[in-house]
């Protein structure tokens, strides 16, 4: 389990300030620690707690459940089963990891906590974050959003490849601007399978392992090339590798893409009207 060092580690992700009790190597270089934290992450050794009733439950094919999302008197409770549980503040300005699995790896906790956890949280503090992809373009950034699988971070590597900086990998943070609406940078960082270095002739090498259950291989990108303000954004690509034998470009607009936009939307609790 994690080595409590006695310092913080300060990092800029999704837009946020992030203290940590321990080091996330995901994130690039750790910022000098400052007051004003928008969010506290640290290390329980204590139990998980137990979940009376739960609101949320996933679950991949093989029928196990993968994360239980529950309420708590202080806020709520994200539980991945096979691995540890996510405590966190109503205010979404406090996380706290428990009752780690024994074996766990500690990869997999920071990787949960960086892209399964704080996604939800940004709902809970009142932004939204879609499930999408982004790189920036001479245009403005460009999103990819869909599915798990569907090729968003493998595109965005191409473009990378091609000398766009990449401004997220699958959760990306929009807000409105002056100008409209802008991109906010989420951290200096790029998931791929073995495939896709291969296929993009990318080294897989240096490169951070993702999580014990995962194949997948974590870029940490350099970050004098990674954007530290808001972008604005010119256009959400919608990927969808069953619509058509051939790639090709479909405008969807008004209300058909706003619903199409919902279901690639990060949402703690679906039964929250403010969410």
């Amino acid at each position: 389990m994690f080595k409590v060092t006695g310092r913080d580690y300060c990092y800029r992700i999704f837009g946020l300030v992030l203290h940590s009790t321990v080091p996330l190597p995901e994130l690039g270089t750790p910022r000098i620690a400052a007051l004003g934290a928008d969010v506290k992450f640290r290390v329980s050794a204590g139990p998980a707690p137990v979940q009376p009733g739960w609101f949320a439950a996933s679950a991949p094919s093989d029928g196990l459940r993968w994360l239980i999302c529950s309420r708590s008197e202080d806020g709520y409770v994200l539980n991945f089963p096979a691995c540890a549980a996510f405590v966190v503040d109503q205010a979404g300005s406090e996380i706290v990891c428990c009752g780690a699995v024994a074996g766990v790896a500690e990869e997999t906790i920071r990787h949960l906590l960086i892209d399964h956890v704080l996604p939800m949280v940004l709902n809970l503090r009142g932004r939204d974050a879609l499930h999408a992809t982004a790189v920036l373009t001479a245009d403005g950034v460009c999103a990819f959003a869909g599915a798990s699988g569907s090729g968003k971070s493998t595109l965005a590597a191409s473009f990378l490849a091609a000398g766009y900086p990449v401004l997220a990998d699958d959760c990306l943070v929009i807000q409105t601007a002056a100008a409209g609406v802008a991109a906010v940078p989420a951290y200096p960082g790029l998931r791929l399978e073995a495939d896709s270095f291969a296929a993009l002739r990318i080294p897989a090498q240096p490169s951070l392992a993702v999580a014990h259950y995962s194949s997948k291989r974590r870029v940490v990108l350099a970050q004098d090339r990674f954007p530290d303000t808001p972008c604005p954004l010119a256009r959400i690509y919608l990927l969808d590798r069953a619509a058509v034998p051939a790639p090709a470009l479909t405008p969807i607009r008004g209300r058909a893409a706003v619903t199409a936009l919902l279901a690639h939307l990060y949402r703690l609790d679906i039964g929250d009207r403010a969410m």
